[in-house]
């Protein structure tokens, strides 16, 4: 602005003296702008920065619900599979009751059926060869003779046939 304003002055010297001064505020609106945007460019970095540590927690935070969500998956399954080994075994227990009742059933038949035999058998055999045989073993010495002066039915009951394979013991008092 000087150059110009200076009388005498050629046009080229006023012409580099306007270029001389649209450069100078070219240069310093350019370093202006430059501070500006540095600072503008430090604002977005710590933005940007603040940004990225919110997408981390985000993601991290995201990976703990996926983990939970997988646990609380694994749980069910694991829940499921116990309540049908459960199952399973509540069956199995039942099938072994049941099993273990018809088992008792049949040798409680084989039982009645025994003594049915043994009562049919001591129908047959006259008192006195029963006594005979009773005297002969010593063994069957110490058990009470039917007919003898020892217990009666009245102490120890009796045995009466219910149906073909069945034999009910009436003991007195019962």
């Amino acid at each position: 602005n000087e150059l110009v304003a200076r009388p005498g002055s050629s046009l080229a010297e006023k012409q580099e003296a306007s270029i001389a001064a649209f450069q100078g505020a070219i240069v310093a609106r350019v370093e202006r702008e430059a501070t500006e945007s540095s600072s503008k460019n430090k604002v977005l970095q710590s933005q940007l920065l603040v940004m990225q540590e919110k997408v981390q927690e985000m993601s991290r935070a995201g990976q703990v619900a996926s983990n939970f969500q997988q646990d609380l998956q694994l749980l069910a399954q694991d829940f499921a599979s116990l309540r049908g080994q459960a199952a399973r075994m509540d069956v199995e227990l039942r099938e072994r009751v049941a099993r273990g009742e018809r088992e008792m059933k049949a040798e409680i038949r084989a039982a009645q059926r025994l003594l049915l035999e043994v009562a049919e058998g001591a129908r047959r055999i006259p008192l006195q060869r029963a006594e005979q045989e009773f005297e002969e073993r010593p063994a069957l010495a110490s058990l009470p003779m039917l007919g003898a002066a020892g217990p009666s039915y009245e102490e120890h009951g009796f045995i009466t046939l219910a149906f073909a394979d069945t034999a009910n013991w009436q003991a007195p008092g019962v």
